[in-house]
């Protein structure tokens, strides 16, 4: 009964260690820097990632270089915003990401207040690694 046992533990342990590749494989990342019109970079930026078929929401903020990774994005379309303290409001649409996508995405701010929304319709090209 014990090498029953233990044959399911092995068993269960290695279909559990192929699943998480297989799982990894069915997302995509969008990476890419915000800065202002002059250039400087915007570090602490809030970026809101939506996917358009489930209107899950995924965030994150840019780093001290201004530089952001999105969490893994579940495959699909999405809409990107984009804010900062001091600077208009950037929602970008259109975004559409496939298995294993690396999207770049560089926004440039521009100063104004937070109730203006600056929107942009295009895709981001492929990031080739």
């Amino acid at each position: 009964m014990n090498l029953r046992l233990s044959a399911l533990v092995v068993l269960l342990v290695a279909l559990l260690a192929l699943g998480s590749p297989l799982a990894a494989q069915e997302t995509a990342l969008i990476v890419g820097s915000i800065s202002d019109a002059s250039g400087a970079v915007i570090p602490g930026a809030r970026l809101t990632f939506a996917h358009l078929a489930t209107g899950t929401e995924y965030t994150t903020a840019t780093n001290e270089t201004g530089n952001f990774r999105s969490p893994p994005l579940r495959i699909g379309e999405y809409i990107v915003v984009a804010e900062a303290d001091g600077f208009k409001q950037y929602s970008g649409s259109g975004i559409s990401l496939s298995i294993n996508d690396t999207r770049e995405l560089n926004i440039q701010l521009e100063i104004g207040a937070v109730t203006e929304v600056i929107e942009v319709e295009a895709s981001a090209p492929l990031l080739q690694t």
